[in-house]
């Protein structure tokens, strides 16, 4: 007999159980009552809680919903984006509220929500970009440095000069010996003559 396949993961009864409370709560209409369960039933501490990343986007989504639904939108809108960053933070997106279900006061503070939270990785994307593009630019001017200084050498090496100390005494001598001295041989028979 070949072996059975493994069971999916599935939430604990209790677990799921709570979830559908919550549920009912909000279409109950009874927000407050649903934010104390949904909080309850994301606690880490609950043995009962929830803990499968679908159950937990579900309820916070709830707790969300809950919060906005109670007059807290700004606490709902905050608990979407630290839903949203959590999610994120897993490799993996949370899911918009259905607006079947929930109203659009709901749907539109979770979408202010993921437009803030855009607009942060946006503009983390682009101070990562001027940096990487600084870095560049810094290197290609330490590069151009290095090719200046290298044409620099190039030229020095190809100028000699040659540096001969003649002694002084010699110079003092009238009738051009002073150009025997600095190997002008011929400007120096031009002064004797």
């Amino acid at each position: 007999a070949a072996p059975l396949p493994p069971a999916p993961e599935v939430a604990p009864p209790s677990a799921v159980a709570e979830l559908a409370r919550v549920e009912d709560l909000y279409r109950a209409t009874r927000f407050r009552d649903c934010v104390e369960e949904a909080r309850r039933l994301l606690s880490p501490d609950n043995p009962d809680g929830v803990r499968r990343p679908t159950e937990i986007d579900r309820a916070r989504t709830y707790l969300a919903a809950c919060q906005v639904r109670s007059g807290d939108p700004a606490g709902g809108e905050g608990e979407f984006e630290r839903a949203m960053r959590a999610a994120l933070a897993d490799n993996r997106a949370f899911p918009r509220p259905n607006s079947l279900v929930f109203s659009a006061e709901v749907v539109e503070r979770y979408d202010a929500a993921r437009r803030k939270l855009e607009g942060e990785l946006e503009s983390r994307r682009r101070a990562a970009l001027n940096a990487a593009e600084g870095q560049r630019a810094e290197r290609e001017q330490q590069l151009e440095a290095e090719r200046d200084r290298q044409r620099q050498l190039l030229e020095l090496a190809g100028q000699e000069s040659v540096v001969v100390e003649n002694r002084r005494w010699v110079a003092a001598v009238p009738f051009g010996v002073g150009q025997f001295q600095n190997r002008r041989s011929a400007l120096g028979s031009a002064h004797n003559r």
